[in-house]
């Protein structure tokens, strides 16, 4: 579960059009808000994905992986690779 300000932050999204977002998701079932009994604040919410959310999550994530390995993995050469990772790391934002 993930606070929606801190999903936006993640994201890179305007708070109102992951709200927005996340109204549709929740619609279709893949997603849930809840607001937690043991936080101090009571407007707080949190959302999470429903079991369908996690199935799909899943499915999605395996095909990606598949995906990338046979079109982008297989592709590079090592040195490739360790090129790409040095670039990312220049514009990767540190955590």
């Amino acid at each position: 579960a993930a606070r929606p300000s801190d999903l936006a932050e993640e994201l890179r999204l305007v708070r109102s059009s992951l709200s927005r977002r996340l109204d549709r998701l929740e619609e279709e079932g893949w997603v849930q808000r809840t607001r937690p009994t043991d936080l101090d604040d009571q407007r707080a919410v949190v959302v999470e994905l429903t079991r369908r959310g996690r199935t799909l999550w899943r499915e999605m994530n395996v095909t990606y992986r598949r995906a990338v390995q046979a079109n982008v993995a297989g592709a590079l050469s090592d040195r490739d690779v360790a090129d790409l990772r040095r670039v990312l790391a220049l514009v990767t934002p540190e955590e």
